[in-house]
């Protein structure tokens, strides 16, 4: 089962991933100023920033954690087929949670580095 930590991470990815798909979307300038003076955007990046690197602190720590977890299964002793099983899929789980952290913190820095 997937904990909630996870399946959080997993949902910032597919929002940033949606967020870089509209970014590539051909809009007019008179389009995006509109849109980017509207009173949703300006309240939402007085919270935003705060939010952002709370968030990104977040995926650093769980980040951390996925590859501490992926070097403490690489380092688990083989023993009876249902062990060997067992620390296989752990070690699938902490690679995949890895990458998609990785992955996130990729897309939120190049996020940043283009609002500059």
């Amino acid at each position: 089962m997937v904990s909630v930590q996870w399946t959080i991470v997993t949902y910032f990815l597919y929002i940033e991933m949606v967020i870089v798909f509209l970014l590539c979307l051909p809009i007019s300038a008179h389009g995006l100023k509109s849109v980017m003076e509207s009173f949703v955007i300006i309240e939402l990046r007085k919270v935003g920033k705060l939010v952002f690197y709370s968030f990104i602190a977040v995926l650093i720590i769980l980040f951390g954690d996925a590859v501490r977890v992926t070097f403490l299964s690489k380092e688990s002793a083989a023993g009876t087929l249902d062990n060997e099983l067992s620390t296989s899929k752990d070690l699938y789980k902490a690679e995949r949670n890895c990458f998609i952290s990785g992955f996130s913190l990729f897309l939120s820095n190049a996020g940043d580095q283009s609002t500059c």
